[in-house]
């Protein structure tokens, strides 16, 4: 039936491609283990969850990464409509809770980039042609944004989606400054909500993002449907992905290539000194 077909379709979008990725990676694991032990993969004994837990906790730093990947057992068990009840077990829950006392893991807080450091940035820009003057619409709209590089480029030409990704019709000139829509996000993968971002201006030109997008659309013109980061090419405009620009970032020696701005570094540092993002809003 044509329903049914269309129901099944529907039913298979409900995780982004790269969490059935994370899903397909976290299983693989679990079902190597079992394999190396000879253990039963499908309703384990609390013995062998118990024994996969100590192995992914000698392997991995973080307690969340080891929950993450017990979870796709109980994930899996769902998806082929089969129980898991040794997961649920008080054994289980206490090698579990075990992790946050035995792992002593402290994440590795990015550093911020703070104004100085964009400046100099920006100084290497100026002496890279087109490529520089792309970079610097990255850097400026990413800083006064607080935006990852999936917010700005796709993870690759063909994977340009305008429903989901950055466009050239989503940038608006809103005198003195630009406004942004942003579309989806990391924490908004449905898109259900459109986020009106201002962009402001800057009366040092080195610095000012109206100013760079300006000469972007110099070189590199294009229709409303297009990826915001483009590069002038031979015969059409090159899309940036981000392999492109990551590599683009190493050339110019950022800090740290892979994070556009290192969005929670940055928040972390206004929080410090008091200072407030409070100009984002959700567009109803």
């Amino acid at each position: 039936m044509e329903l049914e077909s269309a129901a099944r379709a529907r039913h298979a979008q409900a995780y982004r491609p790269g969490t059935r990725i994370n899903h397909q990676v976290q299983w693989s694991k679990y079902v190597t283990f079992c394999k190396k032990f000879g253990f039963q993969p499908l309703n384990p004994a609390i013995h062998t969850v118990i024994l996969y837990v100590e192995t992914l906790a000698q392997q991995f730093c973080s307690p969340d990464s080891v929950k993450n990947y017990v979870s796709g057992i109980k994930h899996h068990h769902n998806v082929l409509g089969r129980s898991c009840n040794s997961l649920e077990s008080f054994e289980v829950r206490t090698m579990l809770r075990a992790l946050d006392l035995t792992m002593h893991h402290t994440p590795n807080r990015r550093r911020p980039i703070t104004p100085t450091i964009l400046k100099n940035m920006l100084r290497l820009c100026q002496q890279m042609g087109s490529i520089g003057i792309m970079l610097k619409v990255a850097l400026l709209f990413g800083f006064h944004a607080f935006l990852r590089q999936s917010n700005i480029v796709p993870p690759s030409e063909q994977e340009f989606d305008p429903t989901r990704h950055t466009c050239r019709g989503d940038i608006f000139m809103q005198p003195p400054g630009l406004v942004m829509l942003q579309k989806w996000t990391k924490t908004n993968q449905s898109g259900k909500n459109v986020t009106v971002i201002p962009i402001p201006s800057n009366i040092n030109s080195l610095v000012c993002p109206v100013k760079a997008y300006q000469d972007l659309l110099a070189i590199t013109p294009a229709h409303d449907n297009a990826p915001l980061l483009l590069l002038p090419g031979t015969s059409r405009h090159i899309t940036v992905d981000i392999t492109m620009l990551k590599q683009e970032f190493v050339s110019i020696n950022l800090p740290n290539e892979n994070q556009l701005v290192q969005n929670r570094g940055f928040l972390f540092f206004l929080a410090k000194h008091n200072i407030f993002r409070d100009r984002v809003h959700p567009l109803s």
